[in-house]
C-alpha cells in the first residue's frame, strides 16, 4: 500500500515540436546561428542560440508573448528545446531579450544567406523567378528613439508614419519587404525599411541581392506596379535581368489602349479556364489576352489580361460607386432644406456636390446640377392687426435643388475596358499564357504577409527597444521560412503519391492543400506519461498516433518513431 501511495504519473506535452524540430535539424539553423552568437549567458550559461531556438518555436507552434514563455516551456520535455531540466527555471523575458540584442549585433544579411543556401540545397529550391511585395507593420506607442540614429555601430530603422496598409493612418510603422520563389513561396530575402520607404525605392536593392543570391541575373522578377518605374526596369534589363510587373492606371499606355478599344475590334486570345473547387456548380472564370499594338515608351511588351469574374467585380464596383455619390447627393439636399444650412449661395452648393461626387470617385459618371429657386413672400412691414392702410414688403427666399444625371457615354466607354489589366515585360521569348501563370502566381505571396501578421501575429508589435525589434523580425522571417518548407514538403508528396487531398478538416473532410498551421494543429495536445515510483522512473507511456496523424508524418518523410519511441 505504501509503494502504491508513492507512485506518480507525471505528463509532458509533445505536441508538434517533433515536426518542427526535424525541419529545423534539417536546416542545421540551430548550428548557424549557434556559430553567429557563441557566447553563453553568463548566469546558468544558457546560450543565446538556445533562448533564440526557444522563440522560434514559440512563434511557429506557442505563439505566445515573450512574458509566458516560462510558463509554456514547463508544459514540454526541455530536451524538445535543447535544454537540460535544471536550466527551466532560469528562463524569462529579460533572457529572451538579451539574446535579441545579441543577435541583432550579428551580421544578420550573412545568416540569412547561410539559411537560405542551406534551404536551396537541402530542399532543391527552384530559382527561376521571384516575386517581390512589401507590407506594413504596425506599432502602437511613441517610440521617439527608433529615429534611424546609429546603435552600437549599425543604422537602426526608423519607426515612423507612412502608407498604412493595415489602414492606421494614425499609427507608427516598419515596412517589411519579402521576396519569395515560385516553387512553394518560400521565403528567401526579407528586408526592414523605415516607415516612410515607399515600395518603388526598394526594387532596385533587392533585384541585386537576388542576383548575388543565385549567382547570376537569369531569373524572373515579378512584382506590383511600385516595380513599374523606367529607371528600374532599365536597371533590370540592363543588368541582363527579366521582370513582369503590373502597369497603373497613370501610365499614358495604359489610357491609349482603353481608348482604342471603345471603336476598335481587338482579337483576344483564351489562355485558360479556372474552376473554383469550392463552387463546382459556378461557370470556371476565363482568362483571355492579347498583346498590345503599340509598347511601352520604354519599348518594352505590353501583354493585356482580360478576367470575367473581374469584369463583374468592375460592373459592381461602378454602380456601387455611382449609387454612393447619389446618396451623397441626396444628403446634401436634405442639409440644404435645414435652416441651419450654412450653403447659402449656388457656388457653394455646387462646390460641395462635386466634392461629394468626386471623394467616391464618380465624377466621370455622375454630373450634379444645382437649381436655383427664388421664393417671394409677403409680409407686414410692422407687427399687428392688417388694417386697410398696412403696408406690405417683399421677402424673398433662395431655394437649391440638388439634381443629377448619369453620363451615360462615359460609362459606355468604361464598360468597354472592364475585367481589363495591363502586364509589362521585358520578357520576349515567352508566351502570353505563361506571362499570365507567372504573374498569377504573386497572390501565395500576398498569403505570407496574412500568416505573417495573423497567424504568426507580429502585429502590432509590444517590443519597444529599435535594436529588439529588428532582431525579432529576423526570427520572424525564419519561422516563415520554416513553415513555408513544411507547407511545401506535404504538398510535393501528396502530388507525388498521387492523393487529392488529406482528411484534416472536421469530420474528416479532405483538404487538397493544407497549411502548415492546420498540420501542425493534428497534433494538439500530443502528451508523453511518465509513471515513477519515489522520483524512480516506473514507466513511460508514449502517445498513439491515428491513421491522419501518422499519414502527415509519412507524407512529410518524418519517421513515426519521434512520437511512439521518443525515450
Amino acid at each position: 500500500m505504501n509503494n502504491a501511495e508513492s507512485l506518480e504519473l507525471e505528463s509532458e506535452t509533445i505536441d508538434a515540436l517533433p515536426i518542427i524540430n526535424h525541419f529545423i535539424d534539417r536546416l542545421g539553423l540551430d548550428e548557424i546561428i549557434e556559430c553567429a552568437m557563441p557566447h553563453a549567458d553568463p548566469s546558468n550559461h544558457i546560450m543565446p542560440y538556445t533562448s533564440i531556438g526557444m522563440l522560434l518555436r514559440n512563434i511557429i507552434i506557442g505563439r505566445l508573448p515573450v512574458y509566458g514563455f516560462k510558463d509554456w516551456i514547463t508544459l514540454f520535455d526541455p530536451r524538445l528545446f535543447n535544454l537540460k531540466p535544471e536550466q527551466v527555471d532560469y528562463i524569462n523575458d529579460d533572457r529572451i531579450g538579451r539574446a535579441l540584442e545579441k543577435l541583432f549585433d550579428t551580421d544578420r544579411a550573412s545568416l540569412m544567406t547561410e539559411i537560405v543556401l542551406k534551404s536551396i540545397r537541402e530542399f532543391d529550391l527552384k530559382m527561376d523567378q521571384f516575386h517581390n511585395d512589401s507590407t506594413s507593420i504596425t506599432f502602437q506607442g511613441r517610440y521617439e528613439d527608433a529615429n534611424g540614429d546609429k546603435k552600437r555601430g549599425k543604422v537602426t530603422l526608423k519607426v515612423t508614419r507612412g502608407h498604412n496598409k493595415d489602414h492606421r493612418p494614425d499609427l507608427k510603422q516598419l515596412v517589411f519587404d519579402l521576396t519569395v520563389t515560385s516553387d512553394g513561396a518560400v521565403p528567401i530575402h526579407y528586408k526592414g525599411y523605415d516607415g516612410n520607404r515607399t515600395d518603388d525605392t526598394t526594387h532596385v536593392e533587392t533585384w541585386d541581392t537576388l542576383r548575388k543570391l543565385k549567382g547570376s541575373p537569369d531569373f524572373i522578377y515579378v512584382a506590383d506596379s511600385k516595380l513599374c518605374v523606367s529607371e528600374t526596369m532599365r536597371y533590370i534589363e540592363g543588368e541582363d535581368g527579366f521582370f513582369i510587373t503590373v502597369m497603373p492606371r497613370t501610365r499614358s499606355e495604359d489610357k491609349w489602349f482603353r481608348e482604342h478599344i471603345i471603336d476598335n475590334k481587338v482579337s483576344w486570345d483564351e489562355v485558360c479556364r479556372v474552376q473554383d473547387p469550392r463552387k463546382k456548380n459556378d461557370t470556371p472564370e476565363t482568362w483571355r489576352m492579347v498583346e498590345s499594338p503599340i509598347p511601352s515608351k520604354e519599348g518594352f511588351r505590353i501583354a493585356w489580361v482580360w478576367s470575367s469574374i473581374k469584369t463583374r467585380h468592375d460592373q459592381k464596383s461602378r454602380q456601387n460607386t455611382i449609387n454612393k455619390a447619389i446618396s451623397g447627393l441626396k444628403g446634401l439636399q436634405k442639409r440644404l432644406q435645414s435652416n441651419r444650412c450654412r450653403l447659402k449661395t449656388k457656388e457653394t452648393v455646387s462646390s460641395e456636390a462635386e466634392k461629394i461626387v468626386e471623394n467616391v470617385g464618380a465624377n466621370r459618371w455622375v454630373d450634379p446640377d444645382i437649381v436655383e429657386t427664388i421664393e417671394t413672400t409677403h409680409k407686414q412691414e410692422k407687427r399687428g392687426r392688417p388694417g386697410p392702410n398696412t403696408k406690405y414688403m417683399a421677402v424673398k427666399r433662395t431655394h437649391f435643388q440638388v439634381n443629377w444625371e448619369i453620363n451615360n457615354s462615359n460609362v459606355k466607354a468604361d464598360a468597354c475596358s472592364d475585367g481589363m489589366f495591363p502586364l509589362i515585360t521585358n520578357c520576349d521569348d515567352i508566351s502570353l499564357k505563361e506571362i499570365l501563370e507567372k504573374y498569377k502566381y504573386q497572390p501565395k505571396l500576398e498569403k505570407r504577409h496574412e500568416q505573417f501578421k495573423t497567424v504568426y501575429g507580429i502585429a502590432p508589435v509590444l517590443l519597444k527597444n529599435i535594436t529588439r525589434v529588428e532582431a525579432l523580425l529576423f526570427v520572424f522571417f525564419i519561422a516563415l521560412l520554416v513553415q513555408s518548407l513544411i507547407e511545401r514538403e506535404i504538398r510535393l508528396n501528396m502530388k507525388k503519391a498521387g492523393l487529392e487531398g488529406i482528411p484534416i478538416y472536421p469530420e474528416k473532410r479532405q483538404c487538397i492543400s493544407p497549411t502548415t498551421d492546420k498540420v501542425l494543429n493534428l497534433f494538439n495536445n500530443m502528451q508523453r506519461h511518465h509513471l515513477t515510483n519515489n522520483g524512480v522512473l516506473v514507466k513511460s507511456f508514449n502517445p498513439k498516433l491515428n491513421d491522419v496523424q501518422a499519414l502527415v508524418l509519412d507524407l512529410l518523410k518524418i519517421p513515426q518513431s519521434v512520437y511512439t519511441e521518443y525515450s
